[in-house]
């Protein structure tokens, strides 16, 4: 059976019917259109029409004769492969070879989209209600000789058509093959702003008005093109539709030929839809992917992105491009003191400053943190970068007003060029970090640029978090001990436990070299550890030999505070060597605490309950200590060194240490202070009544096997 049969061309009817079925009296399938057999796996010629679909209305049941007495209903037939694909037609008998004949289209779920299927758009039987395209079903041309019969089954066909054009989403238009529009469906209305009424006869980019989203350029050309080359074309991506009103809206769509048998095109369909919401969405994941959420400044991502650009451009016209890598100074300090939102907003202005100071043709980034990273193209004198960074430090000299605090902040500016440095995005990157740790070490609030010795430093760095990484193995680490002396009974009262490391490549590392790397690199934990043990284990000796209980202080780490379980690991090593937990004293720094203040408070209060005493090191050099002092469970306040070795010489510095001990007292803790080198010194701390010191003047820092010799000399400082 072919459509030669119904007095169409196979052309036409197949071009008409993408989703026609035949069935014969066993329900057997006899005959599919090619979009049929293409979205229904589970269809097969010869076999029986229940393998594949379901009839969900009208209720009627698998059976010829009884579907025969109900063609004169509207059909919806489900999909047994594709969920939520259903077939919405007629069914029509033909007398003369006894078979059903369904001729239907895709109707889908309202918030079902035909991409989920793979449906395409031309997958629909989409007509010119006015185009002569004779929908014949009857086998035989003496049928055609029924004008009455002839209309009625032409008029049903039309309102299936409507009706199924007016149920899906997309905007439909179509046009005669002279590009005048013959036909618009009610979302293409709506779209458009015009009425069918209205926008019959006239031109397609006269109704259809598409210009290009960026250049705002118009797309009358392609329309007019796409109906000259009588083939299927996608718009032009981005596409913004102009509407009536005024109102823009970005869309997507096909244009599509509509063919008529011999007669061969006779026009086009545009199936159009509207993307804006979703072309929103897209355009803010690229931001977000592209930009950091903070300060809106780009990230990492987009700043590789425009050095490459850049580095190409540089190539072409033998210029220079510079990258100056920005660390702010003392950050953290504030961020730990003030709280995060008012670091948070301190970013946000020197994001404002920074993009202040450069040209339209360079670039800020934030790398994450404090770390800033200023791309500067088109450079012709190597003079002109040190402006720029002249210009960057000293608009950061300005004070900032953020939460009603007045903070004054600097930045540490390391600088590599193209092509001097590499010309490789992440070398370049590399050496300008590289270059502004240099400017950190020479005192902050300058910048530097790199040179190949940085390399070198770089790898001796290396070269010693690998050898720390084997010190504890090769047991390289060594506690040291410096006491604690009583102001009152002049007698030594306890000792703080030093780590130190004496390495087989290196020799003896001083801790402000290693303990930066070990915090970075999380040997600390540990590290840690093992002064735990350590120091439980030397306690717990000399105890065995005589001597008077004298409590330890062991310094704890941010890490070690909430990254482990500190309260079992103390509890454990004081039981495994016998000793009580009011020989340890806990040393935490402010910036320790105050970086997360809910989890340094909880852990503090289960140390105390435990016993164990808790001291705040380095007191003073934070910016609000006195607003949680009263809140921590703390037993003893030390003073900062700093102040100790200003007091004498500094009347501000004097002040300060007075008023720390009178507010200790007031909060009934204990004051230690630490620093103390010098007679004038300790005579102050006398005088201003403070209970302890510590410093080179009682004694240096010394090993274990010392530490008898100096116990046993009943030492006693007159």
């Amino acid at each position: 059976m072919s459509a030669i049969d119904f007095g169409l061309s196979a052309d036409l009817f197949a071009e008409a019917f993408p989703f026609h079925l035949v069935l014969n009296r066993k329900l057997e399938v006899v005959q599919a259109g090619r979009s049929l057999c293409r979205h229904c796996p589970g269809l097969e010629i010869g076999k029986s029409f229940s393998r594949a679909f379901r009839i969900q209305r009208p209720e009627v049941a698998l059976d010829f004769l009884e579907i025969c007495s109900s063609t004169h209903k509207l059909f919806l037939i489900g999909s047994l492969d594709v969920q939520d694909l259903f077939l919405k037609g007629q069914m029509m008998l033909d007398e003369s070879s006894d078979c059903l004949y369904f001729i239907g289209s895709p109707w889908l779920h309202a918030n079902t989209e035909l991409k989920q299927f793979g449906l395409k758009l031309n997958d629909f039987a989409l007509h010119d209600p006015a185009a002569d395209f004779l929908l014949l079903f009857k086998s035989n041309k003496a049928a055609l000789d029924d004008t009455t019969q002839l209309a009625t089954k032409l008029r049903e066909e039309k309102e299936w058509a409507q009706v199924t054009l007016g149920s899906i989403g997309d905007g439909v238009i179509a046009t005669s093959i002279e590009g005048r529009v013959t036909y618009m469906n009610q979302v293409a209305e709506q779209m458009v702003g015009l009425s069918q009424y209205k926008a019959k006869g006239q031109l397609l980019e006269q109704v259809l008005k598409l210009v290009d989203e960026i250049s705002q350029h118009s797309h009358a050309d392609f329309l007019r093109q796409a109906l000259k080359d009588k083939r299927s074309v996608a718009m032009p991506s981005p596409a913004m539709l102009l509407q009536t009103n005024g109102a823009p809206c970005v869309i997507e769509g096909m244009l599509t030929p509509i063919q008529g048998g011999q007669a061969g095109t006779i026009g086009m369909v545009i199936v159009f839809h509207d993307i804006s919401d979703r072309q929103h969405l897209i355009r803010q994941l690229e931001f977000q992917s592209t930009h950091d959420h903070l300060t809106h400044l780009p990230n990492r991502l987009l700043l590789c992105d425009r050095i490459v650009q850049a580095i190409a451009q540089a190539r072409r016209h033998i210029e220079q491009v510079a990258l100056l890598f920005l660390d702010l100074d003392r950050f953290k300090t504030i961020n730990d003191s003030l709280g995060h939102q008012v670091g948070d907003q301190l970013l946000k202005l020197v994001a404002e400053r920074l993009s202040s100071v450069i040209r339209e043709t360079d670039t800020v980034c934030r790398l994450g943190g404090d770390e800033f990273v200023l791309l500067v193209a088109e450079i012709e004198q190597h003079e002109f970068i040190s402006q720029v960074a002249e210009k960057v430090l000293n608009v950061l000299r300005a004070p900032f007003h953020v939460s009603g605090y007045v903070l004054s902040i600097s930045a540490s500016i390391g600088i590599s060029l193209y092509p001097d440095d590499a010309a490789d995005v992440d070398v370049l990157l590399k050496h300008a970090d590289l270059a502004m740790y240099q400017a950190k070490s020479r005192g902050r609030n300058n910048f530097q640029f790199f040179d190949a010795t940085m390399d070198l430093r770089a790898a001796r760095r290396l070269s010693l978090e690998s050898s720390l990484r084997a010190a504890l193995e090769r047991e390289e680490l060594q506690l040291y001990y410096q006491p604690k002396l009583d102001l009152i009974s002049h007698r030594v009262v306890g000792f703080e436990a030093l780590i130190r490391w004496h390495s087989h490549e290196h020799g003896a590392v001083p801790p402000d070299r290693f303990i930066p790397i070990a915090e970075e690199t999380g040997l600390i934990m540990p590290i840690g550890e093992w002064v735990i043990d350590e120091t439980c284990r030397q306690i717990a000796q000399w105890r065995a030999e005589g001597y008077d209980d004298m409590p330890v202080a062991i310094n704890i780490s941010l890490i070690q505070l909430t990254r482990t379980d500190l309260e079992n690991t103390l509890v454990g090593h004081l039981h495994k060597h016998g000793i009580p937990s009011r020989l340890i004293e806990l040393e935490f720094t402010e910036s320790v605490l105050l970086q997360d203040f809910e989890t340094a408070m909880d852990a503090l209060q289960s140390l105390r309950r435990l016993g164990f005493t808790l001291t705040i090191d380095d007191f003073g050099v934070g910016y609000s200590s006195l607003n949680y002092l009263n809140r921590f469970p703390i037993n003893v306040l030390k003073i900062d060194r700093s102040f100790v070795t200003s007091a004498c010489e500094d009347q501000d510095a004097a002040i300060i240490v007075q008023a720390v001990v009178n507010l200790s007292h007031d909060l009934k803790l204990s004051v230690i202070a630490e620093g103390c080198e010098t007679v004038e010194q300790l005579d102050y701390l006398k005088r201003i009544a403070c209970d302890q010191v510590q410093g080179y003047l009682i004694s240096r820092p010394m090993p274990a096997a010392d530490v008898r010799q100096f116990l046993d000399s009943d030492y006693l400082y007159q």
